[in-house]
C-alpha cells in the first residue's frame, strides 16, 4: 500500500464549556487524504494525528497538532479552546 493511503491515528478533543474541560469527541483510523473531511466545521476542535510519511528517504512517524476554529463557531466556545490550545 502506498503511505498516502496507510490508516492512521486522529483523536478529536474539544472543550466541554460547561464543565472546561477537554474532552474526547472522536477518533478514527484514516490517511492525510481524508483527514480535512473529517475536522467538525461547526465548532472548534484540536486534532492529534499520527502521519506516517517517506521524510528525505527514510520512514518517519510525525505527531501532528491541528487547531480548528471555524469562523461561525460560538464566541464562548472560540475563547475556551484558544486559551486551552498551549
Amino acid at each position: 500500500a502506498s503511505l498516502s493511503s496507510t490508516p492512521n491515528k486522529a483523536v478529536f478533543l474539544s472543550v466541554d464549556p460547561v464543565q472546561e474541560t477537554i474532552e474526547l469527541r472522536s477518533q478514527h483510523s484514516t490517511n492525510i487524504a481524508s483527514l480535512p473531511a473529517l475536522i467538525p466545521n461547526d465548532s472548534p476542535t484540536f486534532c492529534v494525528f499520527r502521519y506516517d510519511h517517506v521524510f528525505e528517504g527514510a520512514q518517519t512517524s510525525s505527531i501532528v497538532f491541528i487547531y480548528s476554529c471555524p469562523v461561525s463557531s460560538p464566541i464562548k466556545l472560540k475563547m475556551l479552546h484558544s486559551t486551552v490550545k498551549a
